[in-house]
């Protein structure tokens, strides 16, 4: 992702935001790398991470069975 404009709002970049010379970005960032030239600016809260998040794996347990018996009054 460059921004060599402004933006507003969150921002994701699964590999690098590039933010220009006349670039402002102003918001939520996650990002794996960021690059700033002389006179971008970043206003906002910033997560770097190592991997991207649609890679994430959320481990399931497998259903259990249960055995029930019904006893009639």
């Amino acid at each position: 992702v460059t921004v060599n404009g402004s933006v507003e709002g969150k921002v994701i970049a699964s590999e690098l935001l590039e933010v220009g010379s006349n670039g402002l970005v102003n918001g939520e960032i996650c990002v794996k790398n960021i690059k700033t030239d002389e006179g971008g600016r970043v206003i906002g809260s910033m997560e770097m991470y190592t991997e991207p998040t649609a890679h994430t794996t959320i481990k399931q347990n497998k259903p259990e069975v249960i055995e029930a018996t019904i006893e009639e009054n």
